[in-house]
């Protein structure tokens, strides 16, 4: 069975969380690629991001689920908005759930 939206936002956020030195590197990433002013995909930084040695505080095995970079993406344009030319952001199941969470 699959999650609701909400608690997907929900782990998402913990996972930023938990994994600081990940989620520092993936949206240092993606702030490199705007200020040169390139497009991206976050789903492409998960992959760069994954490609590196990083460990998990909870769990042991570094894990990044592909259904957490919509939710990485509006995270990002929340703290860099004026990455936005740079990113194709389509409607996505979890947008309701982060706008509830102030996202």
């Amino acid at each position: 069975m699959k999650e609701s939206p909400a608690k997907t936002v929900e782990k998402a956020m913990q996972w930023l969380e938990d994994n600081k030195e990940a989620a520092a590197y993936m949206f240092a990433l993606a702030e490199r690629e705007a200020e040169s002013g390139r497009h991206f995909s976050f789903r492409l930084i998960a992959e760069r991001t994954r490609a590196r040695d990083f460990g998990t505080i909870k769990s042991g095995t570094f894990k990044l689920p592909n259904e957490f970079a919509p939710i990485f993406t509006r995270v990002f344009l929340k703290q860099h908005p004026e990455a936005r030319p740079f990113v194709s952001l389509r409607k996505s199941k979890f947008d309701a759930a982060m706008q509830e969470r102030g996202l």
